[in-house]
């Protein structure tokens, strides 16, 4: 991407067409714990918690060649009954950047995957994910299928031991169309910043049904998707978790670090360093 406003240009870099393959392998490989072999068959619906559609995709902190793709089905774990498909999805492809200059498939190269990501969003999945410049992320959650009852803006640290953390617990419903992307993450995500979200109004009749399907979207001119200004609430700090040893082998000699930060807050991890 080059340039800005009306002067933005794209450069055409290339494609990759197995990535959907290269994950259902390397999940059977594992055990296939996520379940996706089952959740790409063949009629199985993509918006249902058992089912397979990747929704968002950015990179992951100070890297410009891993890349998380997020979910909006599966929600994890497979299974039957209330403590299963209710974790949302985070998938690190570790070599995401190389992907689109060298590989297809016929060639060498295959998307290369990290430890997956589960998170308890309350039962919804995520439809958007973006990253500020500091490592911060926003996410829009919504449920798996397409009733689009609930949507919440959760704040996430960039840490892959921490899960997000709830911000607005409910943003207005869309009367034209679901919310589906976001166009700017504050820097930094705090209190009373603003966030600007982008709807999906591809079904929408704008000017009647007469001007055109709205599955087929409107004529050039008459296109139009509508994008609103949401205030983020970060929760206060609550009570912090137990320090946890996360370098050295024991506190009681040499070296060692202990972390840890506020619970329910996206502030800083506080790190204490101790050497003989």
């Amino acid at each position: 991407i080059t340039g800005s406003g009306s002067s933005t240009e794209l450069t055409y870099l290339g494609s990759y067409n197995g990535l959907k393959e290269d994950m259902v392998e390397w999940d059977n490989a594992n055990g296939g714990l996520l379940g996706l072999a089952a959740s790409t068959a063949s009629g199985q619906p993509g918006e249902a918690p058992g089912g397979f559609k990747v929704q968002g995709v950015e990179f992951a902190p100070g890297s410009s060649t891993e890349a998380y793709l997020t979910f909006r089905a599966p929600l994890e774990t497979p299974g039957e009954g209330p403590e299963h498909r209710n974790l949302a999805l985070v998938i690190p492809v570790t070599n995401f950047s190389s992907l689109v200059t060298d590989g297809n498939p016929g060639t060498a190269i295959h998307a290369t995957f990290g430890t997956p990501l589960e998170w308890n969003m309350g039962g919804l999945t995520i439809r958007q994910i973006r990253k500020n410049e500091q490592g911060e992320y926003l996410i829009i959650a919504s449920t798996a299928n397409s009733s689009d009852t609930i949507y919440q803006l959760w704040g996430w640290d960039g840490e892959p031991e921490d899960e997000p953390v709830l911000l607005n617990a409910s943003i207005p419903l869309a009367a034209e169309g679901v919310w589906d992307a976001i166009t700017s993450t504050p820097e930094p995500i705090a209190n009373g910043s603003t966030a600007e979200l982008l709807q999906d109004d591809s079904k929408s009749y704008w000017y009647g049904v007469a001007a055109k399907d709205a599955e087929k979207g409107l004529t050039v001119g008459l296109q139009k998707q509508i994008g609103r200004l949401v205030s983020v609430a970060i929760p206060a700090p609550g009570t912090p978790a137990a320090p946890h040893l996360s370098q050295g082998a024991s506190p009681n000699k040499g070296q060692f670090t202990l972390r840890w930060k506020p619970a329910g807050t996206l502030r800083a991890r506080f790190t204490l360093q101790h050497k003989d």
